[in-house]
């Protein structure tokens, strides 16, 4: 791999481990460092798919035979936010972050429900040893909230089960015209969430910083397309065996993010919890990889 491109897939780990830092500056003002009020986290969540809604859809035809796999992903996609977006108030981003990597558990228990897909003792091990991770992690004197970390597993879950959805939709279909058509149907979604259940909306536009644009300007821009389109990149141009190790750097930079712009501690248990997560991605991804092999 050239070095320019090794150079673009670190880029794109840190635009995506730090996702949920800029989640955390956005929502609960965290920092000390940066003024970011509290923001209406339903709110911030709808105006982050506004970006790829504007940007994306107008350029790409969502068909007839599309629609209702579009509709059914937008739906999975704005549970996953709107948990993830909520739950942020009552959970660190580092934890977060090591949280979302139960994504690859799950998209195989859910691959083996929907597709029949076979998972190896190996792999069983792997979701096994990512759980024991999450409760290392769990087990922090610093996660004084439960109500967090169930609500960004139920998120983890939720983007796992668009996964699946998505390879139910019918072929071909263009991942942006995915991504931006389902960023406008998951604007009124997230909108009438927080119609709901939320308050002040007027008076946090008002009041909003340049700090919390900022903010949310990365999350629809950088986190949600530019990071994308790399990897996208990365992914036509070399084998996703090259690819994909260089993503178990994710947890490690977004606890390294959350220390350095949450000012969030860096216990033993984060460490060790984020290592067994590591190990039991490895277990999960590569052995499946390697049955891929055998089977061809």
């Amino acid at each position: 791999m050239k070095f320019y491109d090794v150079f673009i897939i670190l880029l794109v780990i840190f635009m995506w481990a730090s996702y949920y830092i800029a989640i955390k500056l956005g929502v609960a003002g965290s920092s000390p460092n940066l003024g970011v009020e509290n923001f209406p986290p339903l709110l911030m969540g709808s105006f982050r798919f506004l970006f790829p809604a504007i940007i994306l859809a107008p350029f790409f035809r969502l068909s007839k035979k599309h629609l209702k796999g579009v509709l059914l992903f937008s739906l999975a996609i704005t549970i996953e936010a709107a948990l993830s977006y909520v739950g942020m108030q009552h959970i660190e981003g580092g934890c977060a972050t090591v949280i979302y990597q139960l994504v690859i558990p799950f998209s195989a228990i859910l691959a083996m429900i929907f597709f029949k897909d076979k998972l190896s003792m190996e792999q069983w091990f792997g979701i096994i040893v990512s759980f024991v991770g999450i409760l290392i992690i769990v087990g922090s004197p610093s996660v004084t909230n439960m109500l967090g970390v169930f609500m960004l597993i139920g998120a983890t879950f939720s983007f796992s089960v668009s996964n699946i959805v998505v390879k139910k939709i019918p072929a071909p279909v263009s991942a942006f015209m995915l991504v931006g058509w389902g960023a406008v149907f998951c604007v009124p979604q997230l909108l009438l969430l927080s119609f709901l259940f939320e308050e002040g909306q007027v008076e946090a536009l008002k009041n909003a910083s340049t700090t919390t644009w900022i903010t949310i300007f990365y999350l629809g821009i950088v986190s949600a397309i530019i990071a994308q389109l790399l990897w996208y990149y990365l992914i036509r141009k070399y084998p996703v065996t090259k690819v994909i190790p260089f993503m178990l750097l994710e947890p490690a930079i977004g606890l390294l993010l959350a220390y350095v712009a949450l000012s969030e501690s860096l216990s033993w248990q984060k460490v060790l919890g984020c290592a067994v997560v590591i190990v039991g991605m490895i277990l999960v991804e590569f052995s499946a990889r390697r049955r891929k092999r055998r089977s061809t």
